[in-house]
């Protein structure tokens, strides 16, 4: 048993101090460094709570104190900000090594905790996912606050008459709102010397975009599913993976495979780009409309 705790301490004091001068040397960043400590605390009361089960039947009292030890470090690993998938696998994890150990040791203390203690790992790493999860989010929500304040921090660098003029033309073009935001955002990022030919690529891209009759996709691409015409008509007013994959509330292999699709069902070859596949397809079927005076 000494033996076993030794080896086991000398271990855990190892990684524990490997994972501090991995941080302090800035090797690992600070939540890979948290996610490192809880495994290894995890591992430890895992293995001690097996190496009770198959060898210290007689101390099985402990394997209750290492589960209260593991909702410890489910509530840490919520406290640090952990991905939910991390929490979940944690929880999973140690209810399975913890079903374990009472089913063999066939001890009647653990067979009248076990309900108890059950139910409330399982509660504590439920509300641990969902909390990460709100954390998550709020967390998002501040940088993109962070970032609006950068934005109007760079606005008072910028001359007005650049400003004035760009978003002229921009109204000029007939932009939507969301194009005209995408407009100033690149006039931010430039810090006062807005780099003209990209705003210009910008304008003439989204001038092509408000060309296109997108009520009238439906009856282009019958062939295509009505999934796949809503991807088709995002990738037509530009947007990106991660955009269309938060628009439409599908995840990136989902819509790679419904691209897939388009590609094969329009037969547009893989070294062929996809929108500029479909803006010439749609312009050889005359879908544009003149622009209204």
């Amino acid at each position: 048993m000494g033996k076993y705790y030794f080896i086991a301490n000398s271990i855990n004091l190892f990684f524990i101090t490997f994972l501090l001068l991995a941080f302090l040397r800035k090797y690992i960043n600070l939540e890979n460094a948290i996610i490192g400590l809880m495994s290894v605390c995890q591992l430890f009361c895992i293995s001690e709570m097996l190496f009770i089960t198959f060898t210290l039947q007689n101390y099985a009292i402990l394997i209750i104190g290492n589960m209260i030890l593991l909702i410890g470090i489910i509530f840490l690993s919520t406290l640090s900000h952990l991905k939910p998938s991390i929490i979940s696998i944690q929880t999973l994890i140690s209810l399975i090594v913890y079903t374990i150990c009472c089913f063999t040791l066939n001890d009647s203390i653990q067979t009248r905790t076990y309900g108890v203690l059950v139910i409330t790992f399982i509660l504590s790493g439920f509300l641990g996912y969902h909390l990460t999860r709100k954390l998550t989010s709020i967390t998002q929500i501040n940088n993109n606050l962070e970032q609006i304040q950068k934005e109007m921090i760079s606005l008072f660098n910028i001359d007005k008459n650049h400003i004035n003029h760009y978003i002229r033309q921009s109204h000029t073009q007939g932009l939507t709102e969301q194009q005209t935001n995408q407009y100033l955002k690149i006039l931010l990022e430039n810090q006062g010397t807005p780099r003209q030919k990209s705003i210009e690529n910008h304008i003439a891209k989204w001038h092509e975009q408000t060309r296109i009759d997108y009520q009238n996709i439906k009856s282009f691409f019958p062939e295509l599913s009505p999934s796949e015409q809503e991807i088709t008509t995002l990738i037509l007013k530009g947007y990106q993976l991660k955009e269309i994959c938060s628009l439409t509330d599908k995840k990136e292999s989902n819509v790679n495979c419904q691209r897939s699709n388009i590609r094969r069902k329009l037969q547009i070859p893989p070294e062929k780009k996809l929108r500029h596949a479909l803006l010439q397809t749609i312009t050889q079927k005359t879908i544009f409309h003149p622009q209204s005076s």
